[in-house]
């Protein structure tokens, strides 16, 4: 069955709720189908290694999406992820052998204002990526895998298909003159009444340099990039257990108005 993109966004329950257009074109080119009705659709791709699928779905109602995940479970022996799982399907998914894996709160600031920065050494500084750092930011990122439930890196591709984009940056700290920071940046909603959004789309900070304060250091510059370019509020999301990132982007002025985040479950089925 061929549906109209917008559809894909329509499903009363949907993975694909919060992509645009193009978004959904990207994903579909490399999602192999495995349902297509009416009223469900289930999409796959394999991961990084072989052991892993992902899972992209849609569905009007808990009985199909049971149906189709049963099918999925059946059709491989492989890691099964799933993302955007509504807390009402989770007992169901449990008793599948599921498990969450993290949950994605949305945090917002509705009041942007400029941030001191404080440097503790003349050798840290926060400035643009160079092309030729891409595969040093990336690294950082997988540096960073697993120490935060649900993330799990940024390969070099994706780096720079971020920094193509005109309302799109991306800083690094550097310390001693070697990339210790790195964070993605983005400007949207710019017809927006509530004013032009900054979205925090990544921080990361090499394991060795954490707890030193450049994630606060890297967190203000991204502040002050969006206010500089006409910001007036700022989205991110952050796993409910990452309580120190938690705390800082708290401290901050960003606040947390949902009972619960994007859920995002794992089947180990072998």
């Amino acid at each position: 069955m061929n549906y109209d993109l917008n559809t894909y966004r329509t499903f009363k329950y949907t993975s694909f709720k919060y992509m645009d257009n193009e978004e959904i074109e990207e994903v579909l080119e490399e999602v192999n189908v495995l349902i297509a009705k009416e009223d469900t659709f289930f999409g796959y791709k394999l991961g990084n290694s072989n052991n892993k699928i992902h899972v992209y779905w849609a569905s009007n109602d808990k009985e199909s999406f049971i149906e189709g995940l049963n099918q999925v479970i059946n059709e491989f022996k492989k890691t099964i992820y799933i993302e955007f799982i509504p807390p009402s399907f989770l007992p169901d998914m449990e008793q599948q052998g599921f498990r969450v894996v993290s949950e994605f709160m949305d945090f917002w600031n509705q009041d942007l204002k400029i941030q001191d920065i404080l440097y503790k050494s003349n050798d840290i500084k926060v400035r643009p990526i160079n092309n030729e750092e891409y595969a040093l930011g990336s690294k950082i990122t997988f540096a960073c895998a697993g120490l935060s439930r649900g993330f799990d890196g940024m390969e070099v591709e994706k780096l720079t298909q971020w920094n193509e984009s005109s309302t799109s940056d991306i800083l690094v700290v550097e310390k001693n003159q070697k990339l210790v920071g790195i964070a993605l940046v983005n400007l949207y909603g710019f017809d927006s009444e509530k004013g032009t959004c900054l979205w925090l789309r990544l921080i990361a900070v090499k394991p060795s340099e954490q707890n030193q304060g450049i994630g606060k250091l890297l967190l203000n510059h991204c502040i002050n990039w969006g206010i500089e370019r006409g910001a007036k509020r700022s989205f991110l999301h952050a796993d409910v257990l990452n309580e120190n990132a938690v705390g800082l982007y708290k401290k901050i002025g960003y606040v947390n108005h949902c009972e619960r985040g994007q859920i995002n479950m794992e089947k180990i089925n072998r």
